[in-house]
């Protein structure tokens, strides 16, 4: 447990260097270990983060559902729907109702009131705890831990329909089937983080292109 708590606050950036010499290698796992955190492969706890990923891999390798993350959701409501489960869209929650201690409903922005004896949010823990039930229902400490968690990122997604392919030169149509990082060495992806740091966007950021519908 010692030697896991060390290298846990390691920076992914010392331990490439110590191993690996091809920079595009310790690039493209760079970008892995900062993907979708407010980190640059110098910050600590990098390793950790990283090895949060590999935990995700199925078979060994990253997945992704064949037609996009959306499928996910798709799949989700129809199973809930074959359930019996009624599904509202743009209803905004205003509020978690909190009765004596316990989850009575949620309250809509329109006012309707939905009664509940068991909620359960998708939201961060802060925008759930914090907005939606609200300090005055919950245990100071465990505020204080709520508040104080770290939960920025600095991913943003672009989604595109496209008619064709993309060409990419030096890749086949059958290598477009995998991830594209664009990350040539960790410098590169230093630099990227380095313009989030002060609410920049960066000219040259790092990027991870997928085509789902390839199977």
């Amino acid at each position: 447990m010692r030697e896991f708590l060390r290298v846990g606050g390691i920076n992914i950036y010392d331990v490439l260097n110590e191993v690996f010499d091809d920079p595009r290698l310790k690039g493209a796992i760079a970008a892995d270990a900062v993907l979708g955190h407010h980190m640059g492969p110098r910050t600590p706890t990098t390793v950790l983060t990283y090895l949060y990923r590999l935990w995700g891999e199925i078979h060994g390798a990253q997945s992704l559902p064949t037609g996009g993350m959306g499928e996910i959701s798709e799949t989700l409501a129809k199973a809930a729907i074959k359930a019996g489960v009624t599904i509202e869209t743009g209803a905004k929650v205003k509020r978690i109702v909190v009765d004596e201690g316990k989850v009575s409903a949620v309250e809509l922005e329109t006012g309707e009131l939905i009664e509940a004896s068991i909620v359960i949010s998708n939201a961060d823990a802060k925008t759930t705890f914090l907005d939606l039930v609200g300090a005055e229902e919950l245990d100071a400490m465990f505020c204080h831990r709520i508040d104080t968690s770290r939960s920025k990122g600095n991913t943003a997604k672009l989604h595109l329909a496209l008619n064709s392919l993309p060409k990419f030169a030096g890749l086949s149509g059958s290598q477009l089937a995998q991830r594209l990082i664009i990350a040539p060495n960790m410098r590169y992806v230093e630099h990227a983080f380095n313009h989030a740091k002060y609410g920049e966007y960066s000219e040259q950021p790092v990027l991870e292109i997928v085509i789902p519908t390839i199977d």
